[in-house]
């Protein structure tokens, strides 16, 4: 059976697909390389819903091999029963003992996809299907894996570097974990070996999603194709209700090109009222020993949007453009001899060229429909940057190694634009902060405030912006785990132009609210959820419920928020993700909302696919205006 044949048999069984085994989240003791000390052998207080299924479900008797195969895969009890939870601890500590340690060899231990585990290397499928999938599934090449790495042979090892590196595997789409382990070497005194593991995601997936019963949209990725590191996806729409009943766009990216940290993306879109293409080439500041940084971009689009009109309200217009990007950057280290247990800090200086050329658009003018306007900006900023990582479990993710960054970032953006209708100035400031809270859990604050400043020395289109993110630490409960998110935003706008508008739409605000006409230049939003991750493994497959109260209220520039009115939402939902695939976390939520009762079912409960989620970090991306959404 070719791997062609066997890669679309298998894609039938994907949301069948599995490990028996959960991740362990801890540490191993490195006395221990057997790691034979993480696992837990289940108890009676602690059954798994496959145990569970196993007593209450009686297996079919059957000669057929693929019935005995499916019920070995539904109710199968696993061997054991791991931790999942890794000690909230700073990504470097675990190769602080082996600092100065001379590199002598570095080789790869790359894990199945199924059945393997980052910390028990020995475990194993057990299912035809797993050991099937096994072989399908191409893993990623040595060189591209090369290409990755900061260290060499021959190094000294610093705790931050081997730290920085193992991150920067975790954080490919195509790898689930990665772990780095130090084995001294005993006859050679200073000498140490470094085993990197990692363990692939299976990287093809496709998602279907239903805007109406007719029309939707299919997606289908290789996030690493034939082990290469390059992702392909390609996205089919279809509508009966347009001129073009097809639509088609298609994503090709390359990552960390020949080794130099270059990312390329290709884009291609011809859906519907929209056509489009863009090519964009990016490396950003990846580590906080990075030096270089820059991108560039060529995008062009011609589409179809819907553009307010405070006459006429909601509008149909053309827009075609053509947009350049270039930008570059340089990071300084200010504090080379700074002691392991503090961040390093940068100043970095970076200067960015933007310009939008417009073709087709509505009818504009000096203060309307500023974002249709000709224009080109130079943007320069100063920024000391100071972060470091670190590592968790069951925050965003569900099981798999996540790094949480802690620092600051002071950044001062200022330039010149030359527009359309006038010359002017750009400024802005901003301040941000995140760090663990001793036996609360994370916060994350910034403050930024900005705007232009008009030949007369006035200002214009700027805003105030205030926002704090928080996750408590896991409460345990028996077998299941909680966490208690909270995110608070205050945006606050000063002579903005007449289309400038924040709403309190899905992502901005209110989840399912998606009210065109509901918009205004101050913005408070509220949102609180509380997340239950249960002990329910269902061979990969891992369920969370959560419940949320969402609170926004908008208003004109001028006026007193606390007399606007209040728009609310809460409900509940559950969440499905197998990390060892590429899918999206699976979301379903039933959401009510007290004072919005027009608020149609379709919003009011929703099934959808989620990204993969990640904390604000403390880099600097390219020089930026504050956008104001």
């Amino acid at each position: 059976m070719t791997y062609f044949i066997k890669t679309i048999l298998l894609f039938a069984f994907l949301v069948l697909l599995g490990s028996g085994h959960v991740l362990a989240q801890i540490y191993p003791s490195k006395n221990d390389s057997s790691n034979n000390s993480n696992k837990l052998t289940e108890s009676k207080n602690q059954r798994s819903l496959s145990s569970i299924l196993r007593d209450t479900i009686r297996p079919i008797p059957s000669g057929n091999w693929w019935v005995n195969e499916l019920q070995n895969i539904v109710i199968r009890p696993p061997k054991t029963v791991i931790t999942d939870t890794l000690p909230t601890l700073r990504g470097d500590l675990e190769f602080i003992e082996y600092d100065g340690l001379i590199i002598r060899n570095i080789r790869f231990i790359k894990l199945d996809v199924f059945g393997a585990n980052i910390l028990d290397t020995a475990s194993h499928a057990t299912t035809w299907i797993e050991k099937t999938a096994n072989s399908v599934h191409i893993k990623t090449n040595d060189r591209i894996l090369e290409r990755h790495l900061l260290i060499k042979e021959g190094d000294r090892i610093d705790p931050r570097i081997l730290a920085d590196n193992v991150r920067l595997f975790r954080e490919l789409s195509y790898v689930e974990d990665a772990r780095f382990v130090v084995v001294p070497i005993a006859l050679q005194d200073g000498y140490a070996d470094i085993l990197v593991i990692i363990k692939d995601q299976w990287s093809i997936a496709f998602y279907l999603q239903l805007s109406e019963i007719n029309a939707g949209k299919l997606e289908v990725w290789d996030r690493n194709v034939f082990g290469t590191g390059m992702e392909i996806q390609n996205n089919i729409h279809w509508n009966p209700q347009k001129s073009d009943i097809w639509g088609y766009e298609a994503i090709y990216k390359n990552r960390n090109i020949l080794g130099s940290f270059i990312d390329s993306k290709f884009s291609y879109t011809n859906v519907f009222d929209t056509k489009g293409y863009g090519l964009q080439l990016n490396r950003k500041f990846f580590t906080p020993n990075t030096k270089y940084a820059g991108g560039a971009s060529v995008y062009h689009l011609s589409s179809i949007q819907h553009v307010w009109n405070a006459d006429s309200g909601f509008v149909s217009h053309h827009v075609s453009s053509n947009i350049t990007d270039i930008w570059l950057g340089r990071a300084i280290k200010l504090n080379k001899n700074a002691e392991l247990e503090k961040n390093r800090l940068n100043l970095i200086l970076a200067s960015r060229i933007y310009k939008e050329n417009y073709f087709d658009r509505p009818l504009v003018s000096k203060n309307r429909y500023y974002d249709f306007h000709d224009k080109i900006v130079l943007l320069n900023t100063i920024a000391l940057s100071s972060q470091s990582f670190y590592q968790s479990s069951l925050i965003y993710s569900y099981g798999r190694t996540e790094d949480i960054p802690i620092g600051s970032l002071l950044n001062f953006t200022f330039g010149p634009e030359f527009g359309e209708f006038d010359n002017r100035m750009y400024s802005s400031l901003s301040f941000a902060k995140g760090n663990y809270v001793a036996n609360l859990g994370y916060a994350y604050f910034q403050i930024a405030e900005g705007g232009f400043i008009t030949n007369t020395g006035s200002f214009e289109q700027a805003m105030f912006q205030l926002r704090v993110k928080y996750f408590s630490n896991l409460f345990i409960f028996g077998q299941f785990k909680f966490r208690q998110f909270i995110s608070f935003n205050f945006t606050k706008g000063v002579k903005r132009f007449e289309n400038d508008r924040l709403t309190i739409n899905e992502t901005y605000g209110l989840r399912g609210f998606n009210e065109e006409n509901v918009f205004g230049q101050q913005r408070f939003v509220l949102n609180m959820e509380t997340v239950a991750f249960t002990p329910w493994y269902v061979y990969g497959f891992r369920f969370t419920f959560f419940s949320y109260i969402d609170f926004g209220m908008l208003g004109p520039e001028s006026s007193n928020l606390l007399y606007e009115n209040v728009y609310s939402g809460l409900g509940i939902g559950a969440r499905i993700q197998n990390e060892r695939l590429v899918f999206p976390t699976f979301s379903f939520r039933f959401g009510i909302y007290p004072n919005l009762p027009e608020i149609p079912l379709k919003d009011k409960m929703q099934f959808s696919g989620e990204p993969r989620l990640n904390p604000n970090n403390f880099y600097l991306t390219n020089p930026n205006m504050m956008d104001f959404h």
